[in-house]
């Protein structure tokens, strides 16, 4: 039998998180710690999730969701092990296996993150991030082509996407294609004209070609 505060001779007010959750039914549980979760309430939105996975340990959204608390954490491994846990019990969300991908690529598991980012994308092909994500991850493992073909698919769907044309600029420089990759910057430079890191971006492709900075 599991001890309580009450009985270690720390009354708990009844206003407290965990004694204000146990209250609840798992439902309005998971509705509440995701609402905590949504405020910045992150200690009770555990609580909240602990709460609802005593009650069912496969309730998929509780997993995804105290997935993300370890991710915030950086605890990536067991942000992996929760977020894989909830997309077995429910794999028909897109933006959750394109965080199982970050999360598998900070793990530095780079076949695998590809893997989500793919899955991702075949359960939401407007998803833009998870295309410019799988682009960065084939880039990573040297898959040029195939980088370069995830940034234009997602600049078909989303023609001023900033982070498609910066990251295309890089995929160019990388295959040789300096006029290419002097076009992509150009573009990402008009997209944010405040984005530093889009004129860095421009100032070495053009430095390499020789050219003055010109936008």
């Amino acid at each position: 039998m599991k001890s309580t505060n009450l009985a270690a001779g720390r009354p708990e007010s009844v206003g407290s998180p965990s004694r204000r959750n146990s209250l609840l039914n798992p439902k309005d549980a998971f509705e509440k710690a995701l609402a905590d979760h949504k405020a910045g309430l992150l200690k009770e939105a555990e609580a909240g999730y602990r709460q609802v996975l005593d009650a069912n340990p496969d309730h998929a959204d509780a997993l995804y969701f105290m997935g993300r608390l370890r991710m915030r954490e950086g605890a990536l491994a067991a942000a992996r092990d929760l977020m894989v846990q909830s997309l077995v019990l429910s794999d028909d969300h897109a933006t959750r296996h394109n965080n199982l991908g970050t999360v598998f690529q900070g793990l530095g598991d780079l076949n695998a993150a590809v893997e989500c980012f793919r899955r991702a994308i075949e359960v939401d092909p407007d998803l833009a991030e998870a295309h410019v994500n799988l682009g960065a991850a084939l880039h990573e493992v040297r898959d040029l082509k195939g980088a370069e073909r995830s940034y234009k698919q997602v600049i078909e769907l989303h023609p001023e996407y900033f982070p498609a044309f910066n990251n295309l600029a890089h995929v160019f420089r990388d295959q040789g294609n300096p006029e290419a990759a002097e076009a992509a910057a150009l573009k990402a430079v008009e997209l944010r004209p405040k984005e530093a890191k889009a004129y860095n971006n421009l100032g070495v492709i053009q430095h390499e070609r020789g050219n003055t900075l010109r936008v």
